[in-house]
């Protein structure tokens, strides 16, 4: 992962998927907002 605000709260899994740490969710969200990605809504 190059993005340095989402490389410490994910990892990539496999080419189509991330794995989000609880705790850096929002700002996860955030930083993937800015780069043009929505994810689902909140469970």
């Amino acid at each position: 992962m190059k993005d340095r605000t989402l490389r410490a709260h994910c990892t990539r899994i496999g080419d189509r998927h991330l794995l989000i740490a609880v705790a850096g969710e929002a700002k996860v969200r955030a930083a993937l907002r800015k780069l043009g990605y929505a994810l689902g809504a909140d469970t």
